[in-house]
């Protein structure tokens, strides 16, 4: 990594300050909504105004795409009618949006832009695994993709940690297989309404078949660099050439697991120097363009 003297410090700070000011920053994978059902739970009001939106502010973000369902309970407000917790998310977010004034559910892109125009944080839905998008378990329909997507889901990442009807992810690595011939048609249909594919969590053959299958470019959300951090969640060069090719944006996860090697069990305090050696080597590969974090 190049050492700066305190001089050159100080300048690309306010280069820095000065294009976080002129530049519309997104947080490609957000889960406030973790929290925000409890506190919705609870009896709060305004939360958005109240926990997120300064913090957002404060750290220069203009755009989040938040998880309001997927693949866990966990993510679908602790339901294990995935689809049920996903709309019930949806509906919380939907009226909180009524209530406030300092954000914007965003559908197409010059919504995001005039949200930002405006002052407020727009807010992408997204879901973190597909599955509460299968339907039923004996047909191959995608009513339920589409249903979201009216109700204004955007991007989704097509696996969580194991197999899905559409792909496997990471944790079904033994397995070798892919993407589904469902999995196809999602992808396809998806391109076709304009929802980001987020390439996230997949093992090498469903991340390859997806490339492949994808007219539109792609999204991987929050991973690292596996020469920078030997972690097989990690992307290797060549997916990440491949993203390249595909124009595709890679977003950088400040998860200290997937930024620094065994950083979990020394507890060796990661830092954004850390993270800087992941987006450098991205940038060496394939230019700064699909570098995002």
């Amino acid at each position: 990594m190049t050492e700066f003297t305190k001089r050159d410090k100080d300048e690309i700070s306010e280069r820095a300050r000065r294009l976080n000011e002129e530049s519309i920053i997104v947080d490609a994978h957000n889960h406030m909504m973790f929290e925000f059902a409890i506190r919705k739970a609870l009896g709060e009001k305004d939360i958005f105004d109240t926990h997120y939106g300064p913090s957002l502010r404060s750290g220069g973000i203009n755009v989040i795409a938040t998880s309001v369902g997927g693949n866990s309970p966990c993510t679908c407000n602790l339901s294990d009618n995935l689809e049920f917790g996903c709309f019930e998310q949806i509906d919380m977010l939907r009226l909180e949006e009524q209530q406030s004034s300092s954000f914007r559910i965003c559908h197409y892109a010059e919504e995001i832009e005039q949200a930002v125009e405006a002052g407020k944080i727009a807010v992408l839905l997204a879901f973190e695994g597909a599955r509460a998008l299968e339907g039923r378990a004996d047909e191959e329909n995608l009513c339920m993709l589409r249903t979201f997507y009216r109700l204004g889901l955007r991007v989704n990442c097509i696996c969580g940690g194991g197999r899905t009807r559409f792909g496997d992810g990471m944790g079904e690595a033994r397995a070798d297989a892919g993407l589904t011939t469902f999995g196809v048609s999602l992808v396809e249909e998806m391109n076709r309404l304009g929802m980001l594919a987020d390439l996230t969590h997949m093992t090498e053959r469903t991340f390859y078949d997806t490339i492949e299958v994808s007219s539109k470019p792609v999204l991987v959300s929050h991973v690292g660099v596996k020469s920078v951090c030997d972690n097989p969640a990690n992307l290797d060069d060549q997916r990440i050439r491949k993203i390249g090719e595909n124009g595709g944006v890679i977003g950088m996860e400040i998860v200290k697991t997937e930024i620094l090697k065994d950083a979990h069990e020394t507890g060796e305090l990661v830092t954004f120097k850390d993270v800087i050696r992941h987006i450098d080597h991205i940038a060496s590969l394939i230019g700064i363009d699909p570098v995002s974090y």
